[in-house]
């Protein structure tokens, strides 16, 4: 049997009559199950299939080479392997669950994407689910019979938003949708350790907590996210037992915010706090939570890269730039006058501001202003606020539902329309660098990265192309100078390599790849005085590189040096002794030399051991033996 609708309690002043309710008080509400799964299987539909494009998606090469293909660390789930994916970090990052999922996706399914695709969005699918049960729990405990639809609304926001293609169309972002998967249980938990006072649900919080972290180091902003349930819920946040409560979650916070810094510097990716001043990086994180807000709304030139204005060719700060501390400052406004007035608003700011704070470049982070995926969680913050205002026209303009729904139903329809659209921008390297070049024509990386996969294929005369183009922008980039140059080598311009390598060593006299793969053009255009200096400077940074000792000892036979090639190839084979045309080269040094019995020896064993070229060799040297 159904419970009565509670009365609001009258309270009387000075001859007028007021209405107030207690505050946060749970009321148990009995809700049809079938109806929790009809509303929950609903979102999940719209959500697969707006984001269903995505299996049919290849790897790009915007780090699922770091990650997946060209990744040796999860080739294997045994022993040493296992460790190393467990206690070392990657790529500037300390993400050990998710490596250990990218791992037992290749036990699967090797260099397969589909599977990868599969499984992230699988995760987005159960991140889903989770919102709508957050939801609809803190939905149950303030509005009663709208709590599955205040769900519904926010689960389907968050399920199809177009933002979170990169998040979950991308394969190396897995770390974005599994510490979201932690990060969104723990705040389940939490909220259901507030309704319940167990302390099991704390603790299942914190383990949450620290998974997510393990996960992704953006978790750490949980600890904000916590205190901004518990002034939802209506607790105060200066009692002694609520900042206990606090202290483990702040803790975790601060050790993996530490981890996650020092990951990041390690690789460098920290660096531009050197290069832009603090008032300019305020400006930018300005631009970058109004874009974010934006976005969400509305998902217009969505991009995998965004530049900052110095890339495009633009003043550091532009001109309309500080205009968008207009709307920072008045989302802060906001906050404020809603804290004591409607803390639904004020929660939703915080919330959104507290998984955003983290990433809007005051530290700056990698090479651009904002990225799509660092909304992917802070998103939740503002679809609350989206659904919290549609829960409140529909309870107070009851006559408004039909036209609310249907201007809702056509949005969310829209939405996962582009958002269908979008996965398919994330295809291939070609669609999504042309995708990012449409909007930033003069962006270096984005040519760069086109040049590869165009180098990829074999395609080398458009891959020169885009180099040029990258080098254009960025007379510097000496990675596209370095890769254009092995592109020429290949294209048969063995000239035009050594004026690449020429200009990539110039600008970085130290360029081991550069200097290694000059040696083996001068090799070719018979500059054999060189090549060896460029293998001896190798050398000095690697004294057991044996394709530097085996180019080296080319270089030494053709410069009559005979004794000193025969001691680079001897080393290579102390080395490697599997280093078959060591063997075959070395012979021809000793026959060179004048000792013909050994040269021919050996070259009769290079020859038993499958090396093409012996067979030349025997034919001049050893022949009428």
């Amino acid at each position: 049997m159904s419970k009565k609708k509670l009365k609001k309690p009258v309270v009387k002043k000075k001859g007028k009559n007021t209405t107030t309710t207690k505050p946060n008080k749970p009321i148990e509400l009995k809700v049809d199950n079938r109806m929790i799964m009809l509303f929950l299987s609903l979102s999940l539909l719209v959500t697969f299939f707006a984001y269903k494009p995505v299996l049919n998606n290849q790897f790009v090469n915007l780090d699922d080479d770091k990650y997946v293909t060209a990744n040796p660390k999860i080739r294997s789930l045994e022993g040493k392997a296992l460790k190393v994916i467990l206690t070392q970090p990657h790529d500037g990052n300390f993400h050990p669950l998710t490596m250990l999922s990218l791992a037992i996706d290749y036990s699967l399914a090797k260099d397969n994407p589909k599977t990868y695709h599969l499984t992230n969005l699988f995760l987005h699918l159960l991140n889903t689910a989770f919102i709508f049960w957050l939801f609809f729990l803190i939905g149950k405990h303030f509005w009663l019979e709208k709590s599955l639809y205040f769900a519904l609304i926010g689960s389907l926001f968050f399920g199809i938003s177009t933002i979170h293609v990169e998040s979950v169309a991308w394969v190396s972002e897995r770390k974005d949708v599994l510490y979201a998967f932690f990060y969104f249980a723990a705040l389940i938990s939490y909220w259901i350790y507030l309704n319940t006072r167990k302390n099991k649900f704390i603790f299942l919080s914190l383990l949450l907590f620290v998974l997510s972290v393990l996960s992704k180091g953006m978790g750490v902003a949980l600890s904000l996210s916590i205190v901004a349930l518990d002034y939802l819920y209506g607790r105060k946040l200066l009692d002694k037992k609520v900042l206990l409560e606090k202290i483990p979650f702040f803790a975790i916070s601060l050790i993996f915010g530490i981890v996650a810094v020092w990951a990041q510097k390690s690789k460098g990716y920290i660096h531009q706090e050197h290069t832009y001043e603090f008032w300019k990086r305020v400006i930018y994180a300005s631009y970058g939570f109004t874009q974010y807000i934006g976005k969400l709304i509305f998902p217009y030139n969505l991009s995998a890269i965004y530049p900052y204005p110095r890339d495009l060719g633009l003043p550091d700060i532009p001109t309309h730039f500080p205009l968008f501390l207009l709307p920072t400052a008045i989302v802060a406004f906001l906050f404020f006058y809603f804290y004591k007035r409607n803390k639904h608003i004020a929660f939703a700011i915080f919330f959104f501001t507290a998984n955003l704070i983290f990433v809007l470049q005051l530290i700056p982070v990698g090479g651009v202003i904002m990225s799509d995926r660092y909304s992917y969680v802070a998103s939740a913050g503002f679809f609350y606020l989206l659904s919290y205002g549609i829960i409140y026209l529909w309870q107070r303009k009851e006559k408004l539902k039909i036209a609310l729904f249907t201007v809702l139903a056509i949005y969310i329809g829209a939405l996962s329309l582009k958002t269908y659209q979008q996965t398919q921008v994330w295809r291939d390297n070609f669609s999504l660098w042309n995708r990012v070049l449409t909007l930033y024509p003069h962006t270096p990386a984005a040519w760069y990265n086109l040049a590869v996969a165009y180098y990829d294929i074999k395609d080398y005369k458009h891959s020169i192309e885009c180099y040029d183009e990258a080098i254009k922008y960025e007379p510097r980039y000496t990675d596209a100078i370095y890769n254009r140059g092995n592109t020429k080598f290949f294209a048969g311009d063995i000239k035009g390599a050594l004026n690449d390598y020429n200009l990539c060593i110039k600008q970085n006299p130290n360029h081991q790849k550069a200097l290694y793969n000059r040696s083996i053009a001068l090799i070719q255009l018979r500059q054999y005085a060189q090549a060896e200096q460029d293998c001896n400077k190798v050398l000095e940074f690697t004294p057991n590189y044996p394709d530097a000792l085996f180019n080296r000892g080319i270089a030494r036979i053709n410069l009559g040096k005979n004794d000193l090639a025969i001691q680079d190839f001897s080393r290579i084979l102390q080395l490697n002794p599997n280093y078959y045309k060591a063997i075959l080269f070395k012979g021809v040094a000793q026959v060179r030399k004048g000792d013909k019995k050994a040269g021919c020896q050996n070259i009769t064993q290079a020859s038993k051991l499958g090396v093409s070229e012996a067979a030349k060799f025997y034919k001049q040297y050893c022949l009428n033996q």
